[in-house]
């Protein structure tokens, strides 16, 4: 059995008025910086949720 990282980043963000996942933190996104921390594990597989803003985050 192996254990796999799951990131969630399906959210609409209605109230935030941007897609939150795209926002600038330390000098990536909050979404690259969630990848780069999964990829730092030996924790396989990891899967991406995406759901609004999909198009832009894939962008």
């Amino acid at each position: 059995m192996s254990t796999g990282i799951v990131i969630l980043s399906a959210g609409n963000s209605s109230r935030f008025g941007s897609p939150k996942q795209l926002l600038p933190y330390r000098g990536s996104s909050l979404l690259q910086q969630a990848i780069l921390a999964a990829e730092e594990t030996t924790y396989t597989p990891i899967v991406l949720v995406l759901g609004a803003y999909a198009e832009e985050i894939l962008a």
